[in-house]
């Protein structure tokens, strides 16, 4: 009897942690791909249809939902290089820039996903604060846009720009406080 009713409060305690994992995994808000050949966005993934991504005074602009929560996003960039001497990582070059604070990220830890002579595979991210209903990525150069070669000698293959939302990690430990209350609640009855 006693082990069916250390089950029967148990239970609560699983639906409410399957419930805050869930709660912590991150929301994609948008992936696409851009090909500067024919300037055509295509959709990978956009699960509610925010509309595709835009270019403006060079700019790429992309709409997306502005979550009322206290979530931080990342943006996400890779860019495919073809031709040319091998260029450095994209450092300094991306900035993007919330509609919601105005405020210009930079684009920061590039890594180099994939080298082979003549062709070179670069991903990059950075943080935002806050949840604008769009950012705008500004490239620092038009060949991004347009597919001429770049300074360095480089063309643009593509482009694949995404982002996800997560919690802020001060509402998932007020979360955690508060489920820790329960538990010592429910433990002193």
């Amino acid at each position: 009897m006693r082990k069916a009713r250390t089950l029967l409060l148990a239970l609560p305690l699983l639906v409410v942690v399957s419930v805050c994992v869930s709660a912590a995994h991150a929301a994609i808000d948008y992936e696409y791909f851009y090909d500067p050949q024919t300037g055509i966005f295509t959709e990978v993934y956009d699960p509610l249809s925010w509309g595709a991504p835009s270019w403006v005074s060079g700019n790429m602009r992309v709409p997306n939902c502005a979550r009322p929560e206290p979530w931080e996003k990342t943006v996400g960039v890779t860019v495919g290089y073809v031709g040319g001497t091998a260029p450095d990582a994209p450092e300094g070059m991306v900035w993007v820039v919330s509609e919601g604070s105005g405020t210009p990220v930079l684009m920061s830890e590039w890594a180099l996903k994939y080298d082979l002579s003549g062709y070179e595979l670069w991903s990059g991210r950075c943080y935002l604060p806050d949840q604008p209903p769009s950012e705008t990525i500004d490239f620092g150069e038009a060949g991004y846009r347009t597919g001429v070669p770049l300074a360095n000698g480089f063309t643009v293959d593509g482009l694949y720009v995404s982002s996800e939302c997560t919690p802020e990690p001060a509402t998932l430990s007020l979360l955690a406080v508060g489920i820790g209350t329960l538990l010592l609640r429910k433990r002193r009855q």
